[in-house]
């Protein structure tokens, strides 16, 4: 794995403009089979299991993920604001302003334009709920356009879309030893990220996996007593 020159096969860069890597946006989350799913619980198990070894893995992951997997562990429904979308991509700065200034009927058509297309099947795939054209007044438009900012642009891109994803990542996380060090959760997303991930302006370097993390096989420990014995506890840590 290269940090910033090969992504690992669960984050890319959703656009040219993104200043962090985010889920990959080639992966169908509707569609995760059990091997992907496994791909992604590892992932999170590695970066926790960095943090408790004092490791920094230099993978260019925003605060909201760790922000998201903060509320996974405690227990609260998934939120994110638009601070969050704009940090993964600035570009999103200039989407927000535009949707603030539109009329009426510019609103309507834009929201109609990006959600026409909306699939019932798929958000039910997905565990989300349907994204509906909303239709704004005089009256309302504010209200509905800053509901429609919320749930169908913020909350559908960092959430609905890669719910799959972000839940097995996030298990992997929470399984490994960082769950049971408050002071990782004690801290900000953003410090915790960079814990994690070290500071999105360090020199790009490469990330080698084998100088820091030691990969056997199952087979190489079915040998001995101790050996199975060893296994069996990564395997019980691993799963939970």
């Amino acid at each position: 794995v290269s940090a910033r020159k090969h992504q690992m096969q669960c984050f890319a860069r959703p656009s040219p403009d993104a200043a962090f890597d985010w889920f990959n946006g080639s992966v169908d989350d509707a569609s995760l089979d059990a091997r992907s799913r496994a791909v992604h619980y590892l992932a999170g198990w590695l970066l926790g299991a960095a943090v408790a070894n004092g490791v920094v893995v230099p993978l260019l992951l925003p605060p909201v993920l760790f922000k998201l997997m903060r509320q996974r562990l405690i227990g609260l429904p998934y939120t994110a604001d638009e601070s969050d979308l704009t940090t993964l991509d600035p570009s999103y700065t200039q989407t927000l302003a535009m949707l603030r200034g539109l009329d009426v009927s510019g609103f309507n058509e834009y929201a109609a334009a990006l959600l026409g297309d909306a699939d019932d099947d798929e958000a039910a795939d997905e565990g989300r709920p349907p994204l509906k054209s909303p239709t704004a007044t005089a009256a309302n438009l504010d209200s509905v356009r800053e509901k429609f900012i919320a749930e169908s642009l913020v909350n559908d891109l960092l959430i609905g879309r890669c719910r799959r994803r972000l839940d097995a990542t996030a298990s992997g996380f929470l399984a490994s030893q960082v769950s049971v060090l408050p002071a990782a959760w004690a801290v900000p997303s953003p410090l915790l990220a960079e814990v994690v991930c070290g500071l999105p302006d360090d020199p790009a370097a490469d990330f080698e996996f084998d100088d820091w993390f030691d990969v056997r096989l199952a087979e190489d420990f079915t040998e001995t007593e101790h050996g199975r014995i060893f296994a069996k506890a990564i395997s019980d840590t691993l799963h939970g």
